[in-house]
C-alpha cells in the first residue's frame, strides 16, 4: 500500500496498461474456460501472428483498431505485443501508455486472420498504416479480455 496525493487519479496518472486476450485453440470447446477465453477450433499459425503484433511496437496512428475514449487523437505508443502458445491457450499480450475503445479486440481479430493464413503480416501492417477501421478483422468477444496491469510512475 502506498499514499498517494489528493490529486491523483488512477486512470490518468497511469503510464502504461498491459491487457491479454486469450484464446483456446483446440477443435472442443472447454466450459470451464468459456468466461474467460475466447474459443478457436481451427489451428493457427502462432509465430506469423506474432511476427505480425511487432508491428505494433513504436508509437502508431491506431485509428484502424479503434477509437478513443476522448478527444480525437488516436496515436498510442505500444511497449510491448507478443503472441505466444501454451497449449491449448494462445496469448496475445500487449503493453501500451493508452488503448482506444475495442483496439486489442480489433488487433487480435485482425490477427486471427493472419494466424488462418488470409492475411500476410504485410498485410496486416498495411491495415495499420492505412488509418481505416473498415480493413481489420472482426472483433473477437470481449470475454477473453484480461487487463493484467495498470503501472505508475514511482514517487520519489
Amino acid at each position: 500500500m502506498a499514499w498517494v496525493a489528493d490529486d491523483f487519479h488512477p486512470r490518468f496518472n497511469a503510464v502504461s496498461r498491459a491487457y491479454r486476450y486469450t484464446i483456446l485453440n483446440r477443435p472442443i470447446r472447454s466450459p470451464l474456460v468459456q468466461r474467460f477465453a475466447y474459443h478457436y477450433p481451427k489451428p493457427l499459425d502462432v509465430n506469423a501472428m506474432h511476427r505480425a503484433a511487432q508491428c505494433l511496437v513504436g508509437s502508431h496512428d491506431f485509428a484502424s483498431f479503434g477509437h478513443p475514449p476522448q478527444g480525437e487523437n488516436t496515436v498510442r505508443q505500444v511497449y510491448q505485443a507478443a503472441c505466444t502458445r501454451q497449449d491449448p491457450f494462445i496469448y496475445f499480450d500487449i503493453v501500451a501508455n493508452a488503448f482506444l475503445y475495442r483496439m486489442v479486440r480489433n488487433i487480435v481479430g485482425t490477427l486471427l486472420r493472419v494466424g488462418m493464413g488470409e492475411l500476410a503480416v504485410e498485410g496486416f501492417e498495411e491495415i495499420l498504416q492505412a488509418r481505416d477501421g473498415k480493413r481489420t478483422g472482426p472483433p473477437v468477444p470481449a470475454h477473453g479480455l484480461c487487463l493484467m496491469r495498470v503501472n505508475y510512475q514511482a514517487s520519489s
